[in-house]
This record gives structure tokens, sequence and C-alpha cells, in this order.
């Protein structure tokens, strides 16, 4: 878990950071949970790598906020109907979840120059 959601987007990030500079706005977004920001019994590893990713946005923001165009920002989807969602809660009623589907536009968003401004933040979708 600590490997795939933070370790992965820590070396993709510093991997393709030249590509990223070459741009006059680039945007990076990390998927985040309501577990990065307050921890939940039983959820350890996820939840720790969750608050890594968080960490990882607001130092990545503040390192690169004077040198150049791009934004780190996390987004945390909230309960969505996913399968990792349904092998957590499997007696969930799914009709009460939103589809991935419908938080595209905030992702969209926040890779859109109309976020130029915003770094450094994690959105809730919910």
């Amino acid at each position: 878990t600590i490997h795939v959601n933070l370790t992965a987007q820590f070396l993709l990030t510093k991997t393709l950071l030249p590509a990223l500079y070459e741009s006059d706005s680039a945007s990076v977004i990390f998927t985040s949970s309501g577990v990065g920001k307050i921890g939940k019994a039983f959820w350890g590893a996820y939840s720790v790598s969750k608050f890594g990713i968080e960490a990882l946005s607001q130092i990545l923001s503040s390192e690169h906020e004077d040198e150049s165009n791009i934004r780190f920002n996390c987004i945390n989807p909230g309960a969505t109907r996913t399968k990792m969602r349904k092998e957590a809660y499997p007696y969930e009623d799914e009709d009460k979840l939103v589809e991935p589907i419908d938080l595209m536009d905030k992702y969209v968003w926040l890779m859109s120059d109309q976020s130029r401004d915003i770094s450094g933040q994690s959105i809730d979708c919910q």
C-alpha cells in the first residue's frame, strides 16, 4: 500500500519534474482520502500512505512556489463506487455512492488554467 500510494507517486513525480518544468502551466494532482487527514483504526498502512501524499503535495508546492509554474494539489474523492470501496464496506448501499466519472470535473478544473493560483491544497469532492 505504501509503495503504490506514496513511494510510486514520489518517484514518478521526481522523474517527471524535468518535463513539468518545460510547461507554462503544469498541474500535479494526487488522489488522497479522508483517512489521510484523520487517522482511522485498522486502516494503518493505507492511512499512513495518504497522510504522506498530503505532505508530499504541500512540500512540493512549497519547494516550487517561486521557481516554476508547477502546481501540486490533492483531491479527496470521498465515498465513491469503486471495487476497493466494495471490498472495504461490503454491506454499504452502492446506490448512495457517487460514480468516479462524477468527480472528473474537479480533476479537470485543477488541471486547467482556471486553477492556476491554487497549489498545496487538499480539495474534498464531497
